[in-house]
């Protein structure tokens, strides 16, 4: 479920973007000493840094207009909804 939660892909704001990232260097942090660990979170923070550069460049172009950014956000949201659900229906 964590892996799910923590998927950039569905992540579609910048703020949600930075906040992950934050978590990701935490988890760098913990796992310092633990080398397969700490490559998985770099290797994450790599590809949160590079979503933060393409949601910016289709900002920037165009691509992903105001209308089509908040349709995904609305979509992301009642996705994160149905998994918190779900985590809470697991926890009893």
């Amino acid at each position: 479920m964590e892996e799910e939660y923590h998927d950039p892909e569905p992540i579609i704001s910048m703020s949600a973007l930075a906040h992950e990232e934050e978590y990701t260097k935490i988890m760098m942090q913990k796992y310092k000493n633990s080398q397969n660990e700490f490559d998985f979170f770099e290797s994450k923070l790599d590809t949160l840094e590079y979503a933060k550069e393409d949601l910016a460049g289709q900002m920037s172009a165009g691509v992903l207009t105001e209308k089509k950014y908040l349709v995904k956000l609305e979509k992301s949201l009642r996705e994160t909804k149905a998994l918190a659900q779900q985590a809470a229906s697991s926890l009893g």
